[in-house]
Protein backbone atom coordinates (compact mmCIF):
# COMPACT_ATOMS: atom_id res chain seq x y z
CA UNK A 1 0.00 0.00 0.00
CA UNK A 2 1.63 3.33 -0.71
CA UNK A 3 1.56 5.45 1.24
CA UNK A 4 2.45 8.55 -1.39
CA UNK A 5 -0.59 11.06 -0.94
CA UNK A 6 -2.82 11.48 -3.59
CA UNK A 7 -3.06 14.44 -6.24
CA UNK A 8 -5.45 17.02 -6.70
CA UNK A 9 -7.26 17.13 -9.67
CA UNK A 10 -6.59 20.36 -10.13
CA UNK A 11 -2.87 19.94 -9.52
CA UNK A 12 -0.36 20.46 -12.60
CA UNK A 13 -0.52 16.33 -14.35
CA UNK A 14 -4.46 16.14 -13.30
CA UNK A 15 -6.08 19.11 -15.16
CA UNK A 16 -9.35 19.93 -13.58
CA UNK A 17 -11.45 17.30 -15.58
CA UNK A 18 -15.04 16.66 -14.49
CA UNK A 19 -14.09 13.26 -14.01
CA UNK A 20 -11.18 13.40 -11.35
CA UNK A 21 -13.31 16.02 -9.60
CA UNK A 22 -15.96 13.80 -9.84
CA UNK A 23 -13.53 10.87 -8.06
CA UNK A 24 -12.59 13.51 -4.97
CA UNK A 25 -15.93 13.91 -4.60
CA UNK A 26 -17.37 10.79 -4.17
CA UNK A 27 -14.17 10.53 -2.06
CA UNK A 28 -15.44 13.05 0.11
CA UNK A 29 -18.80 11.26 0.36
CA UNK A 30 -17.30 7.84 0.88
CA UNK A 31 -15.79 9.23 4.15
CA UNK A 32 -19.49 9.83 5.59
CA UNK A 33 -19.59 13.19 5.47
CA UNK A 34 -21.92 14.48 3.03
CA UNK A 35 -24.89 12.32 1.63
CA UNK A 36 -26.09 15.35 -0.65
CA UNK A 37 -24.11 15.84 -3.23
CA UNK A 38 -24.04 19.49 -3.38
CA UNK A 39 -22.58 19.69 0.24
CA UNK A 40 -19.82 17.38 -0.94
CA UNK A 41 -19.28 19.95 -3.51
CA UNK A 42 -19.18 23.09 -1.76
CA UNK A 43 -16.85 20.80 0.72
CA UNK A 44 -14.41 20.13 -2.34
CA UNK A 45 -14.59 23.31 -2.73
CA UNK A 46 -13.21 24.79 0.60
CA UNK A 47 -10.50 22.15 1.21
CA UNK A 48 -9.51 20.78 -2.22
CA UNK A 49 -7.51 17.61 -2.56
CA UNK A 50 -6.87 18.08 1.46
CA UNK A 51 -10.83 17.79 2.03
CA UNK A 52 -10.49 13.92 3.06
CA UNK A 53 -7.54 14.69 5.73
CA UNK A 54 -9.28 17.67 6.95
CA UNK A 55 -12.11 16.01 7.84
CA UNK A 56 -10.36 12.80 9.18
CA UNK A 57 -8.72 15.62 11.73
CA UNK A 58 -11.34 17.40 12.35
CA UNK A 59 -14.86 17.36 11.18
CA UNK A 60 -16.03 20.46 13.12
CA UNK A 61 -14.09 22.97 10.98
CA UNK A 62 -17.06 22.40 8.26
CA UNK A 63 -19.10 24.75 10.40
CA UNK A 64 -16.61 27.34 10.37
CA UNK A 65 -15.50 26.73 6.90
CA UNK A 66 -18.45 25.53 4.94
CA UNK A 67 -21.74 27.67 4.19
CA UNK A 68 -24.88 26.17 5.08
CA UNK A 69 -23.27 23.60 7.31
CA UNK A 70 -23.62 23.85 11.13
CA UNK A 71 -22.70 22.22 14.20
CA UNK A 72 -25.36 19.88 14.68
CA UNK A 73 -24.41 18.74 10.63
CA UNK A 74 -20.78 18.59 11.50
CA UNK A 75 -21.87 16.58 14.63
CA UNK A 76 -23.01 14.11 12.66
CA UNK A 77 -20.29 13.67 10.48
CA UNK A 78 -17.66 13.21 13.42
CA UNK A 79 -20.73 10.48 14.87
CA UNK A 80 -20.14 8.50 11.38
CA UNK A 81 -16.42 8.69 11.65
CA UNK A 82 -16.25 7.77 14.68
CA UNK A 83 -15.46 10.27 16.79
CA UNK A 84 -17.51 9.54 20.10
CA UNK A 85 -20.24 11.94 21.63
CA UNK A 86 -17.77 12.11 24.91
CA UNK A 87 -15.03 13.78 23.32
CA UNK A 88 -13.64 16.74 24.41
CA UNK A 89 -13.42 18.30 20.71
CA UNK A 90 -17.15 17.59 20.68
CA UNK A 91 -17.81 20.67 23.28
CA UNK A 92 -14.74 23.16 22.32
CA UNK A 93 -16.40 23.17 19.12
CA UNK A 94 -20.01 23.93 20.18
CA UNK A 95 -18.26 26.20 22.22
CA UNK A 96 -16.72 27.83 19.62
CA UNK A 97 -19.41 27.67 16.88
CA UNK A 98 -22.03 29.36 19.40
CA UNK A 99 -19.79 31.85 20.33
CA UNK A 100 -18.73 32.76 16.38
CA UNK A 101 -22.24 33.32 16.05
CA UNK A 102 -23.35 35.32 18.86
CA UNK A 103 -20.25 37.44 17.40
CA UNK A 104 -21.91 38.05 13.65
CA UNK A 105 -25.35 38.52 15.71
CA UNK A 106 -24.09 41.63 17.35
CA UNK A 107 -22.58 42.73 14.36
CA UNK A 108 -25.82 42.16 12.36
CA UNK A 109 -27.82 44.30 14.55
CA UNK A 110 -25.52 46.96 14.30
CA UNK A 111 -25.36 47.30 11.00
CA UNK A 112 -28.90 47.12 10.81
CA UNK A 113 -29.70 49.56 13.47
CA UNK A 114 -28.34 52.47 12.56
CA UNK A 115 -31.07 54.23 14.60
CA UNK A 116 -30.33 52.59 17.82
CA UNK A 117 -29.31 55.35 20.68
CA UNK A 118 -25.65 55.90 21.17
CA UNK A 119 -25.33 54.80 24.58
CA UNK A 120 -27.07 51.90 23.71
CA UNK A 121 -24.53 50.79 20.53
CA UNK A 122 -21.63 51.71 22.80
CA UNK A 123 -23.00 49.30 25.70
CA UNK A 124 -23.36 46.59 22.80
CA UNK A 125 -19.47 47.51 21.23
CA UNK A 126 -18.24 47.41 24.65
CA UNK A 127 -20.11 43.96 25.79
CA UNK A 128 -19.06 42.23 21.88
CA UNK A 129 -15.31 43.62 23.06
CA UNK A 130 -15.50 41.74 25.96
CA UNK A 131 -16.43 38.70 24.04
CA UNK A 132 -13.82 38.74 21.38
CA UNK A 133 -11.40 38.96 24.12
CA UNK A 134 -12.56 35.58 25.86
CA UNK A 135 -12.69 34.10 22.44
CA UNK A 136 -9.13 34.65 21.95
CA UNK A 137 -8.15 34.01 25.56
CA UNK A 138 -10.00 30.53 25.20
CA UNK A 139 -8.87 29.84 21.77
CA UNK A 140 -4.82 30.31 22.43
CA UNK A 141 -5.80 28.14 26.00
CA UNK A 142 -7.16 25.05 23.88
CA UNK A 143 -10.72 25.90 25.46
CA UNK A 144 -12.16 26.28 22.39
CA UNK A 145 -12.16 25.47 18.48
CA UNK A 146 -13.87 26.61 15.50
CA UNK A 147 -13.85 30.34 16.40
CA UNK A 148 -12.46 32.32 13.37
CA UNK A 149 -13.46 35.69 12.51
CA UNK A 150 -13.52 36.57 8.76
Amino acid sequence: MSTRPAKSPLSAGGGNSPARMLTWIEGIRSVGTASVLSRSVRIFKTYGADAIQVLSENPYRLARDVRGIGFKTADAIAERLGIEKTAMIRPRAGIGVTLTEALATVDRLLADHPELPIDIRRKVLQARDELERTVAIRRAAGAIAGVERG
